[in-house]
């Protein structure tokens, strides 16, 4: 739970870049990804604000309202997920990469790459304002 999460909150989570950080830094148990707001939540680099991952965020839940009888696990099931909410995750995935400044086609690998170095820069920062 997020007290007082935004769209925008929203939107950062369920994209794919969010998901390239959680699968490089979360646990794991057997097959499943251990989601923890010490290793995964508190020290992900948020992008800066951005009105477009707001709206964008936004058209994925008025997307999934369309579906009130359909449960999560097949809504987002591959193989039948309707095309309208695999366009607005798509145009979700694009607004957060351009609040990122990543380039477009960017691989996994890439972006967890790039989300390290952001990480650096950050810890970097909150040792010389903080000294930690």
């Amino acid at each position: 739970m997020i007290p007082d999460a935004k769209y925008w909150h929203f939107g950062v989570l369920t994209s794919s870049a969010h998901m390239a950080w959680m699968r490089m830094v979360c646990g794991r148990l057997g097959m499943s990804c251990r989601y923890s707001a010490e290793v995964v939540y508190n020290p992900f680099p948020w992008p800066p604000f951005n009105r477009e991952v707001e709206r964008t965020a936004s058209k994925i839940l008025t997307v999934r309202r369309k579906y009130p009888e359909t449960g999560l696990a097949d809504l987002y099931d591959p193989t039948i997920m309707p095309k309208d909410l695999r366009a607005a995750h798509t145009a979700n995935d694009h607004a957060v990469m351009e609040a990122y400044d990543f380039p477009k086609g960017m691989t996994e690998q890439q972006m967890q790459t790039a989300f390290l170095k952001l990480y650096k820069r950050l810890e970097t920062l909150d040792r010389l304002f903080n000294g930690k």
